[in-house]
């Protein structure tokens, strides 16, 4: 097969750094074709007689990888594909590999794949991932020692190999009351937010609004809900079914038949088409379903972008992951030291007009032409007159003041006005009546300080301080 020259780049950097470090970690986006170049590894590696042992952790990808090095000249005698769980209960009858290749590998950390390599210690590791992280944001260092980097998805959007995309980010339900449990959300507590009628009806009504006729996968929640939105499309003419891991292969080969000949327009499913799984065609994503795992979250909102000509892929977040991840071809600084704290701040924006998720910097709506330096502006003159309101409002002033403002103030109103909006005490208005002579003292306000104190009435003509300052 014809390799494009950054698979050809990715295949030297491993043969330059492999001897060298033994344990070589590649990290390739979605749909930059990390397959072609298993594909050419293990063909490189059998034609010099040495063994490869290809790990998977679904068995839908121990089938798909064999039709992938089908278009190799591979001798399948030197070849192993098994899924981890199997290799684990087998390790005494495979044959030694020189060269153990993981797919999916930001999942190498798991006692499963651990058990493998170090029951084959003297093998050569190398692992495939768009990932290069645990979901607790741990990286894969206790494993690996050496990280190649693929191309950045922006440069492989650039390049057509990858679709341009639309994120819209319509939320249909609040995850923050949401718990977590070992890094992700707790099942329950999503499955019963995300199955209710409004969730259905909403995804519809986005749907047609945002990406009518586009042919759709839908991730779900649970079995429930996927089951329940495939129903809500088709109630509304959109041709749709559901599939997921319980799914009969057969139907589920069917299903995707008719999907890709354009005979059902919705694939409704749970954890079903993502990691490693290629669906043709897909045109845009629906995501039903809250997480915390960076991986699925760009396994899923890629899915939609594997390149046509003139496509542009349509993302319908109706979760926020894309708050809790930041867009698809963000630029991670992978390491394989893990997730740095600086990219823990999302800076993305959403357009209140139209919903779609932009960077922080843009001015214009690109999608609707939606001003926000116009709403700022509004926004500041909205200040301005807030600010201006309180500087007329006595109230809004003495609050921020402290409490030897009082010293200032030369009306006994005002000082009243201060002490009681303050919650001081009466004895304060006291005192400064006793020991200023510059306050300006009228009869109403005397009496209003007489009720306000409980003094009998008339006390303040024995004061004749206070006589000769009073106001005629």
């Amino acid at each position: 097969m014809e390799l494009r020259s950054y698979q050809e780049k990715i295949i030297y950097e491993i043969k330059k750094n492999l001897l060298a470090h033994k344990k070589v970690c590649i990290q390739s986006p979605c749909g930059s074709g990390k397959s072609v170049v298993i594909g050419k590894i293990i063909n490189d590696a059998t034609k010099k007689g040495n063994r490869v042992l290809f790990l998977v952790h679904r068995k839908e990808l121990t089938e798909q990888i064999y039709n992938t090095l089908l278009n190799f000249n591979i001798d399948f005698n030197l070849v192993d594909i098994m899924m981890v769980q199997t290799a684990c209960r087998r390790l005494e009858k495979i044959q030694e590999p020189t060269i153990i290749i993981t797919d999916e590998n930001h999942h190498c950390l798991a006692k499963s794949y651990t058990k493998i390599y170090d029951y084959f210690k003297n093998a050569f590791l190398i692992g495939f991932t768009a990932t290069p992280i645990r979901l607790n944001g741990e990286g894969l260092g206790n494993v690996y020692n050496y990280l190649i980097k693929g191309e950045k998805i922006s440069w492989l959007i650039d390049n057509n190999y990858l679709s341009p995309y639309k994120l819209y980010s319509v939320k249909l339900a609040d995850t923050n009351k949401l718990h977590i449990k070992a890094g992700e959300y707790k099942k329950d507590e999503v499955n019963k937010l995300m199955e209710g009628n409004i969730i259905y009806g909403k995804t519809i009504e986005n749907y047609i609004k945002l990406a009518s006729g586009k042919k759709t996968i839908v991730y779900c929640a649970s079995i429930e809900s996927s089951i329940s939105t495939a129903k809500a499309f088709n109630d509304n003419n959109i041709p749709s079914k559901h599939l997921d891991g319980s799914t009969p292969k057969n139907e589920r080969n069917n299903v995707i038949k008719e999907f890709r000949e354009n005979k059902i327009q919705i694939l409704c499913n749970v954890d079903l088409f993502g990691e490693g799984f290629d669906v043709p065609d897909c045109e845009c994503v629906i995501l039903l379903r809250p997480t915390k795992s960076l991986s699925l979250y760009i396994q899923q909102s890629m899915r939609s972008m594997r390149y046509k000509e003139n496509k542009e892929a349509i993302i319908i977040d109706h979760v926020g992951n894309c708050f809790e991840h930041n867009l698809p071809d963000f630029d991670h600084d992978w390491t394989l030291e893990g997730k740095k704290k600086k990219e823990n701040e999302i800076k993305i924006k959403e357009c209140p007009h139209c919903f779609a998720v932009i960077k922080p910097n843009i001015k214009i709506c690109p999608y609707c032409g939606h001003s926000f330096q116009a709403e700022i502006n509004i926004r500041k003159e909205q200040k301005i007159k807030d600010i201006e309101l309180e500087q007329i409002t006595k109230k809004q002033i003495f609050l921020k003041k402290p409490f030897n403002y009082i010293n200032k103030l030369n009306t006994l109103s005002d000082i009243i006005d201060f002490v009681e909006i303050k919650k001081y005490k009466p004895g304060v208005i006291l005192f400064q009546l006793e020991k200023r002579d510059n306050i300006i003292v009228s009869q109403s306000d005397l009496k209003r300080f007489e009720k306000i104190a409980g003094f009998k009435r008339g006390w303040w003509t024995h004061h004749k301080n206070l006589i000769t300052t009073m106001e005629v």
